[in-house]
């Protein structure tokens, strides 16, 4: 049996890229409301200040602005950079409709609690 059989996987608070991947299998539910359930969880900061609760961010994932998120082909993650509190993951969002992919900016942190977060989602140009 090898040294690491009984590791178990990170919690998404622990790892910035378990969190990532847990923010985009919440993405996955495909539905605003059910997505927003799976994601509220993770962020932090300043989008979970101005989205309020799972409501909140419920309406965001399903504006017209953020829906391509939900509704994508495929999310590629083409850029990830870690330093001691932060890091920043560089998303291309193809939307199922076939128009160009768009590109996404997720910034997460390590709060003084020990535990990281989702606390940034800017869409080309837009901010969360």
């Amino acid at each position: 049996m090898s040294a690491g059989a009984n590791v178990p996987p990170l919690a998404p608070h622990d790892d910035p890229e378990a969190l990532l991947d847990a923010f985009l299998a919440a993405l996955d539910e495909g539905d605003p409301a059910r997505a927003a359930a799976a994601a509220w969880p993770l962020l932090g900061g300043r989008p979970a200040r101005e989205v309020g609760d799972a409501d909140g961010l419920a309406r965001l994932l399903g504006n017209d602005r953020h829906r391509p998120l939900l509704e994508a082909s495929r999310r590629t993650r083409v850029a990830w950079d870690r330093r001691e509190r932060a890091a920043r993951a560089e998303l291309l969002v193809a939307p199922a409709s076939g128009e160009p992919p768009t590109a996404w900016l997720l910034s997460l942190a390590l709060g003084a609690d020990g535990r990281w977060t989702l606390t940034g989602l800017q869409r080309e140009g837009f901010e969360v």
